[in-house]
């Protein structure tokens, strides 16, 4: 999502998201058809979409096709847009990849110190990689916040204690 709102803050209505277009980015894929010109790539290799660079246009970052069964990068480089991923690496543990980026790249802007208490609203996925980012960073308190008790169970959080996700002892 933060890459959807980043396109269309820095696009507006030209991030190139169109009825009856592809949508949906943030996608981990098998490769299943290579063009004549692609070298760097096997069919079965797994890669992540670099929805920024699939099409050389960063307006169109959230139109190559991740909510569909197939993609096609027309201008696809390995390393580029396309990142291979090793095939051994479980594919839930490969979803993560782009969760902890825009967490990464969300909490580095806030430029968090050791001494420092954080709120995250949200136990989602995007929620939970922040706060462990936040961890990670030092904060001395992260506490996480949701209506939903499903997904503070999900993240570990107890329903008496909602708030408290992570504490520096």
């Amino acid at each position: 999502m933060w890459s959807d709102i980043y396109a269309f803050r820095k696009y507006g209505p030209e991030s190139f998201i169109w009825i009856d277009e592809e949508f949906g980015h943030e996608a981990i894929s098998e490769v299943v058809e290579v063009g004549g010109d692609v070298t760097g790539l096997s069919v079965g290799d797994r890669v992540f979409v670099n929805q920024e660079k699939a099409f050389r246009d960063p307006r169109r970052m959230s139109a190559t096709g991740g909510f569909s069964n197939y993609l096609r990068i027309p201008q696809c480089e390995a390393g580029y847009s396309l990142l291979p991923m090793d095939n051994d690496l479980p594919l839930r543990a490969a979803v993560l990849f782009e969760p902890f980026v825009i967490s990464t790249r969300g909490v580095n802007a806030l430029r968090p110190q050791p001494s420092d208490r954080a709120i995250v609203f949200g136990a989602d996925i995007i929620g939970i990689t922040s706060a462990i980012m936040l961890d990670w960073h030092g904060c001395e308190l992260v506490m996480v916040c949701d209506y939903s008790e499903y997904r503070l169970a999900n993240a570990g959080i107890s329903a008496s204690q909602p708030a408290t996700l992570l504490r520096k002892t």
